[in-house]
């Protein structure tokens, strides 16, 4: 599964570093990626390379995963200012698998009131 390619080098990797997390990571060298922006990015110390299955089952590890991805993938992040859901979807997903439904739930998200209506505790 996935053999050389996304940095899968050694027998079984496909398996190894299949998709995980909110963004679903997958292949090796993108797991290394996301942890070197991570640990970068917000002073930490993973490395999912050596631990893939952090991004199964650890919800801060999913969640800097997620952001991680996204500041490495859109770099600098003002380039998602002007993008389309449907343009973000693309860099995300290349077959574009399931768009109206990413379109949709976006749609959800921005129209939810609660989003902007945050209190400071």
């Amino acid at each position: 599964m996935y053999k050389d390619i996304n940095g899968n080098t050694q027998p079984g990797d496909g398996w190894k570093y299949r998709g995980r997390g909110a963004i679903q990571v997958t292949g090796r060298s993108n797991y290394k990626k996301v942890s070197d922006k991570a640990n970068t990015a917000f002073t930490k110390a993973y490395n999912w390379e050596s631990n893939p299955d952090e991004l199964k089952d650890k919800i801060d590890a999913i969640i800097y995963s997620a952001v991680a991805w996204f500041l490495n993938a859109f770099n600098p992040i003002s380039t998602l200012d002007n993008k389309t859901t449907y343009q973000v979807t693309k860099t995300v997903n290349a077959k574009q698998l399931d768009k109206e439904g990413r379109a949709k739930k976006y749609e959800e998200l921005m129209n939810d009131g609660q989003l902007y209506n945050c209190e400071t505790k």
